[in-house]
């Protein structure tokens, strides 16, 4: 795992922008302490910072260029099929000086080009450059999980592992993306595309290639999840696939540790890799259970007990809210959404602090395999398309314990999401933020407050359930997720790693028959099946559904009110048409007089964005 930040030059010599280069290199070290390097060509440049997870050993260091050939390499990720395109490359009469992944990746371009990307098996972001064909190449993993953000300013074409090093390179670069905020404050929406929250810098999505030849970009995908196949669920071959998955995101010549919430993507994730690794070498688990928050350590302490594993609750009675707070929005240089961020970047310290370098974590399992009750009604849906009428009626009997609402409710909530796709309705959740918002700035960006939530592309007849679920992972929740985990935990020299978002398990997992997905009313029921007799029964049975940890409304009445109240009465906004200002301190006293759970959402956003502001654009 590593950081980089790379410039490239159509016309004048790129040596003259040495000493800025350094500097911004200088604002990621965090992301790789062990080891820093330069490359210094005519027209490109490079700078890179190195994790050290496989090989420790100075082969593995980076930039890594392959003089003969021309050919400079930063790359920032794992690639955990390496030993197997390892061997294909030796087959093939290529020599290793080492045994990086680095290594693998760079003859892996020598050897088939742009098309390399699509025998790796990780998580990456990666640029190469041909200085024979004065052409760079940069890719980004399927799912994103590894950053790439780029700018065109002028003659140059700058791209970095994070946006601060941009900054740092180009300081007048920090102008505000309004359509971003827009998204941000009236929906709850970040990371939806390309677009970033500052106007001329953009992330390079998932699945993408971006090509830089001539002064010209080009970006294009170079994979899609599919969902063409309907194969019947198997335990045995299920748990295969996913034993296999973990047992490649745990290659690491460091120690490994996971975090466990008591949910069922964690606990498999811990159960497995205990099971893999050892008692010797078992995983070191870690949790947080923020206050006012649903306490989940009798299941995170069944787990415990059930694996005998190594464990620590993270104590958050000396943290300081107020700095770490301010810590959190300089680590991810764009607003954050929830407090959940927060406590996340809290635990990744303390991991970090205890010398562990990777965490496999859970993320996506719930979109990957339908995990949260707002999915139940897409797969209800999806069987009215179809007519499996029998499947619905046993799946409505037996939701209450899964949605926690009777059955009649259940069918009168099916009934109007239905009519909400018919007639083309939002199918927003919140729509608490509009009273707060500035008539012109509402009127702006009318339609993005019509925007459906969970689009079907026009003429489109696919699964609305699996629609749904495609749409989470690459446009709505997980690019979102991605950054946050990314973010948290580099900050700490951390790499994470999300088993989950692997795309061989993916596709795998979407080639079965959908029905499987919520089979019978029980959310990640493949998953849930497949890992009878690995976990406890009080976790395999719990289909509660809670809420990453973190409580917005004792944030923002209890811990942050009085910065609120301050900032309301600030300039902080003066610059921006954005929020009604007459009575919009009279608003906040009313609602958290009410403690108002619905607006508490609206006044986190409204705080990490003034302190956004503040500490990154003023």
């Amino acid at each position: 795992m590593c950081g980089f930040f790379g410039i490239v030059s159509s016309s004048e010599n790129i040596l003259s922008y040495s000493s800025q280069i350094k500097s911004a290199l200088n604002s990621i070290n965090h992301r790789g302490p062990d080891q820093k390097d330069f490359f210094f060509g005519k027209k490109f440049a490079i700078g890179c910072v190195r994790l050290s997870i496989i090989d420790l050993s100075i082969q593995g260091n980076q930039p890594m260029v392959a003089k003969n050939e021309g050919i400079v390499l930063g790359f920032n990720g794992e690639i955990y099929n390496y030993k197997e395109i390892r061997r294909a490359l030796v087959s093939r009469g290529y020599k290793f000086s080492g045994f990086s992944d680095t290594e693998v990746l760079k003859n892996s371009f020598l050897e088939w080009g742009n098309n390399c990307v699509n025998y790796l098996r990780g998580m990456f972001s990666f640029i190469i450059w041909n200085e024979k064909k004065k052409e760079l190449s940069a890719f980004v993993d399927r799912f994103g999980i590894k950053p790439l953000f780029y700018i065109k300013y002028n003659n140059l074409l700058i791209l970095s592992s994070e946006i601060k090093a941009i900054l740092a390179f180009l300081p007048d670069e920090k102008k505000i993306n309004e359509k971003s905020i827009f998204k941000f404050i009236s929906r709850g929406w970040a990371d939806t595309n390309e677009e970033t929250f500052f106007k001329n810098i953009k992330r390079l999505p998932a699945s993408s290639l971006l090509n830089f030849s001539l002064n010209q970009i080009k970006v294009k995908k170079y994979w899609k999840l599919k969902f063409e196949k309907t194969i019947n669920f198997d335990k045995k071959n299920f748990s295969k696939i996913f034993k296999e998955n973990i047992s490649l995101h745990l290659n690491s010549d460091v120690p490994i540790a996971t975090t466990l919430s008591g949910g069922l993507d964690s606990s498999s994730i811990t159960s497995i890799s205990s099971d893999l690794l050892g008692k010797s070498k078992s995983p070191h688990a870690f949790s947080i259970i923020p206050p006012h928050t649903v306490d989940e350590s009798k299941l995170i302490n069944e787990m415990i007990r059930n694996l005998n594993i190594e464990h620590t609750y993270c104590n958050l009675s000396e943290v300081n809210i107020v700095k770490t707070f301010d810590q959190v929005i300089l680590a991810h240089d764009e607003p954050f959404l929830s407090s959940c961020a927060f406590y996340q970047y809290i635990l990744r310290k303390l991991i970090s602090e205890l010398g562990y370098k990777v965490l496999l974590v859970g993320e996506g399992g719930d979109e990957l395999l339908g995990g949260y009750r707002r999915m139940i009604y897409p797969y209800l849906y999806s069987l009215k398309q179809e007519g499996k009428n029998s499947i619905i009626n046993s799946t409505l009997d037996k939701l209450e314990s899964f949605l926690g609402i009777p059955k009649k409710d259940a069918i009168i909530n099916f009934s109007n999401y239905s009519r909400m796709i018919e007639v083309g309705e939002s199918g927003q959740e919140n729509i608490e933020a509009y009273s707060y918002l500035d008539d012109s700035f509402l009127k702006k960006y009318h339609a993005l407050l019509k925007a459906p939530s969970y689009p079907i592309k026009k003429g489109r007849k696919e699964n609305r359930f699996l629609s749904h679920l495609i749409y989470h992972i690459f446009d709505r929740d997980i690019p979102y997720t991605l950054r946050t985990e990314d973010r948290n935990s580099m900050a700490h020299s951390l790499e994470s790693r999300v088993p989950f978002l692997d795309h061989v398990f993916a596709q795998f997992v979407f080639n079965h028959n959908f029905v499987e997905f919520m089979y019978e009313g029980i959310n990640k029921s493949m998953l849930r099946r497949s890992m009878l007799g690995n976990l406890p029964n009080l976790i395999l049975k719990n289909k509660k559904k809670y809420g990453r940890p973190g409580n917005n409304s004792y944030f923002v009445y209890e811990l942050l009110c009085e910065k609120i109240i301050r900032m309301i009465d600030s300039d902080i906004f003066d610059d921006f048409n954005w929020f009604k200002r007459n009575n919009l301190k009279s608003r906040f006293l009313m609602d958290k007089d009410a403690f108002n759970e619905k607006s508490s959402s609206f006044w986190f956003r409204y705080y990490v964005l003034g302190r956004w502001i503040a500490l990154k654009i003023a």
